[in-house]
């Protein structure tokens, strides 16, 4: 009766863990995103989108930096980078 009961236990642990599982969030959270534009000597310089997501366990941040470059033809474009921290 003693062996029969060691074994009901993990069982029953198992059982109680799937169903906690059960009811943990299924997506991220945003906690916050945002894009804003960057100036130097009122000439844009670029720009960054971000987003901050929260998982079950874990902290995301996402950014993408923009930044306008001038070109030969005294013209401007744009290149981007994303981030992930």
């Amino acid at each position: 009766m003693l062996a029969s009961s060691a074994h009901e236990r993990p069982a029953s642990l198992i059982a109680i863990l799937l169903g906690a599982l059960a009811f943990a969030p299924a997506r991220a959270e945003s906690v916050d995103e945002g894009s804003f534009k960057v100036y130097r000597f009122d000439e844009p310089l670029g720009a960054e989108t971000f987003a901050i997501t929260l998982g079950h366990d874990s902290l995301a941040v996402m950014a993408r930096q923009y930044l306008t470059l001038p070109t030969s033809n005294g013209g401007s474009r744009s290149s981007g980078m994303p981030t992930c921290w």
